[in-house]
């Protein structure tokens, strides 16, 4: 954080700009002036809090300071680089992406305003320009030369869905890709002599690295604008992060995946943006859970708030099993073993179907630990999955019996630690 106000507008937007700018590297032209900060004076001093914690104890690997999220920069480069790509796809028959540089400089805030002015507009930039960029990788890293062979050598899967047979190691091109498009290495190659340069591949990994920082923005700002009552755009943010991964194939998912997990300055292990995520999404639960709220708000918390906490766990999980680190526990053995859906039901209404009573509301007494320092897990799992319902006499007492697994001594961003959880918005292995 930059030694300045951060109570005040010009302090935040200075933090803002020197994080773009000097952290990000985006460049003047990727954003504009005329940015409002998400997050407010309560996102800053729950950021400044949490630097703090973490630099009383020795966590490695999860420096939280580095992440501000912006609606502003996120609409304003998304929706240019759709209308580019929109224009630039349509009339080039090759899709070679070598003129977005110099068409994203050309691009007036005016044409966005009347060309993109729907936040939905980045669902067509991520299907139509990341598949074009991320299969140009593909290409040169499965040693295909055209898209016809990758194509045959992708149908030619096992019945199990097994990649041996395709002759492609799959492994090693994610893992090539994700290094390819790390910060670090784009900026290694744009600071070569002029005669070796190649604009072209060095536009496209541009862009595929812009885009991941977009959607690790998109990822950090749903729960903070439902933390600061912008539920609005904390709903538009999710169903855009829906859109984005619904219509992927399975591979490219998985590059896409190993892409999003790394850090953005390529410290490839280091979940820096899952942990803020997962950091945030905690502090939404607790900043916006109220036991006597609105159905809207009720149903936001139990169907997207909860799962996604679960979700991401379960993606560090994945990456901690590829990297051949043991979970923790007996725990989390039980929880990747499971399979759980969503229950969308209320809390303690008496005119909805299917509700529980206040009193055995598991949902209800999970935030309530949760709000007072510590979590149990089994509450916050069977609110979502609607699979487990206690005997309609049991009291409080009861219940924290029932539950029986829980997670002592809770601290920031680790309360759910070992879990896990498959749900349709959120891409994984197993959602096809």
């Amino acid at each position: 954080m930059l030694r300045i106000p951060q109570s005040t507008m010009d302090g935040n937007m200075m933090s803002i700009y020197h994080y773009l700018k000097k952290r990000m590297g985006f460049s003047d032209m990727d954003f504009t002036e005329f940015l409002i900060p998400a997050g407010g004076d309560q996102v800053f001093s729950e950021r400044i809090r949490t630097v703090q914690m973490l630099k009383e104890g020795d966590i490695p690997c999860e420096n939280f300071s580095f992440i501000v999220p912006l609606l502003g920069m996120l609409y304003c480069l998304m929706c240019q680089t759709r209308v580019i790509l929109e224009e630039h796809l349509e009339e080039s028959d090759s899709m070679d992406p070598s003129t977005l540089r110099w068409m994203n400089g050309t691009l007036s805030i005016e044409d966005v305003d009347v060309k993109a002015t729907k936040l939905w507009a980045a669902l067509e930039l991520i299907r139509r320009g990341y598949k074009v960029a991320t299969t140009v990788l593909m290409l040169g890293e499965s040693g295909s030369k055209t898209v016809e062979v990758l194509k045959l050598k992708i149908l030619s899967l096992t019945p199990e869905g097994c990649m041996e047979t395709a002759g492609i190691e799959w492994k090693e091109i994610v893992e090539r890709i994700g290094f390819i498009t790390a910060g670090n290495y784009v900026d290694a190659i744009r600071r070569r002599p002029d005669w070796r340069r190649d604009l072209a591949r060095e536009n496209m990994l541009l862009f595929v690295r812009h885009v991941n920082q977009a959607c690790i923005i998109s990822h950090e700002s749903t729960p903070q604008f439902q933390a600061t009552g912008a539920k609005k755009y904390a709903r538009e943010m999710l169903e855009i992060r829906y859109g984005i991964k619904i219509e992927w194939t399975l591979e490219l998912r998985r590059v896409v995946r190993h892409a999003w997990v790394i850090s953005p300055w390529g410290r490839l292990g280091h979940f820096l943006a899952l942990d803020e995520m997962q950091e945030e999404l905690i502090r939404a639960l607790k900043v916006t859970y109220n036991s006597g709220g609105v159905h809207k708000d009720d149903d936001f918390q139990r169907t997207v708030v909860a799962p996604c906490v679960v979700y991401l766990i379960s993606v560090k999980n994945d990456v901690r099993e590829a990297f051949e680190v043991k979970p923790k526990g007996a725990l989390i053995r039980k929880m990747m073993s499971m399979s759980l859906g969503i229950h969308v039901e209320g809390r303690g209404f008496e005119d909805r179907e299917k509700v529980y009573k206040e009193s055995i509301d598991l949902f209800s007494v999970g935030m309530e630990k949760l709000r007072n320092g510590k979590v149990w897990l089994k509450f916050l799992q069977d609110s979502v999955t609607g699979e487990v319902e206690a005997p309609m006499d049991i009291d409080m007492v009861d219940v924290v019996d029932y539950v029986g697994v829980a997670v002592e001594d809770f601290e920031e961003g680790e309360g759910l630690e070992d879990t896990h959880m498959e749900v349709e918005y959120a891409f994984s292995d197993h959602d096809e």
